[in-house]
């Protein structure tokens, strides 16, 4: 059974573990510019746990902490808040994982916060978490095009409380 539940500083190594042998082009499309400088630390992680307007849940498996994943952006005029930041522990990916967290995460959302829209970017090219997200209910809404490189256009996609 799979549980979400706010990460605690005692769990913040998890992230930076999950990310130690990746590149810094992985740090930017999981974390973007703003959230993280590679290479991510301890300290880092610790900040922003702590930052207000941000909620960073830690994804559970029985006792075992399998992932994570952020909520910002929050909007009060149109009850709609962002997902992102979203990372599954390498062996658990591709099983089915990520479309059960993204709907825990909806139902948080439009039932317990009562915001009435989910949104997430994802990059064009990580045609794998598109899918995903499309087995969860979002959909495509808009194409950023990416001024550094067309290499990182991403989608802005939508799941909606009907």
């Amino acid at each position: 059974m799979i549980n979400v539940e706010l990460i605690k500083p005692e769990d913040c190594q998890y992230i930076v573990d999950w990310n130690k042998d990746k590149d810094e082009d992985f740090l930017f499309q999981w974390a973007g510019l703003k959230a993280y400088s590679y290479p991510i630390t301890l300290e880092q992680v610790g900040k922003r746990i702590n930052m207000e307007g941000i909620s960073i849940y830690k994804i559970i498996e029985g006792d075992e902490i399998i992932g994570t994943v952020e909520l910002n952006s929050l909007n009060t005029e149109e009850l709609s808040i962002k997902v992102s930041r979203f990372l599954i522990k390498k062996d658990k990916r591709g099983k089915g994982y990520g479309k059960q967290i993204l709907e825990i995460v909806a139902d948080k959302v439009f039932h317990e916060m009562n915001f009435k829209k989910l949104t997430l970017n994802v990059y064009k090219f990580n045609i794998g978490a598109i899918k995903c997200y499309e087995k969860a209910g979002f959909i495509v809404d808009t194409l950023n095009q990416n001024l550094r490189s067309p290499k990182w256009d991403s989608y802005v996609m939508i799941l909606e409380n009907k």
